[in-house]
């Protein structure tokens, strides 16, 4: 709902459903949900041009992404913070920040008609990521080794 709400510009809105969301995900320990709420808050908070406040919250999300090996979400907070330091004025402390989030996008790149062609399962509503490892080419090929899963902030499993 707070997405949602962040999506149409009702950022007050937002904020409170994210709190509420942000307090179950934590009682539950619920990481990846506490990141995602982080993140959405911070954008929420952004939109509002409460940049210290928001950072802070990308700042959170960060940390949690970085702890459970979410690259994509280390990627994408990277981006959000460098973004943020860069609209501050701030190009030096956001320049880290954005090398970061490119090293990481250039490492998880997404080949959905490669996939496509070995039937691997690809929601292109983007709510998976194929990281497609490099392989042998003598060896013979395993589509099902061939590529893994990254969780991402939308991700759906089956």
């Amino acid at each position: 709902m707070g997405a949602t709400l962040n999506d149409r510009g009702s950022y007050a809105q937002a904020q409170h459903y994210l709190n509420q969301a942000l307090a179950v995900f934590r009682e539950i320990g619920d990481r990846h949900g506490q990141a995602v709420a982080l993140q959405q808050l911070g954008l929420a908070t952004d939109k509002q041009h409460h940049y210290d406040r928001a950072r802070q919250f990308y700042l959170q999300a960060l940390a949690i992404y970085h702890t459970s090996d979410d690259r994509m979400g280390v990627a994408w907070m990277s981006d959000a913070i460098g973004s943020l330091l860069q609209y501050q004025g701030q190009p030096m402390q956001a320049s880290p920040y954005f090398e970061k989030a490119i090293d990481i996008y250039r490492s998880c790149l997404l080949y959905t008609s490669d996939a496509a062609d070995d039937l691997l399962c690809v929601d292109l509503g983007g709510r998976r990521i194929i990281q497609k490892k490099k392989i042998n080419t003598n060896k013979r090929r395993d589509t099902k080794s061939d590529a893994q899963y990254i969780r991402t902030p939308y991700s759906t499993y089956n």
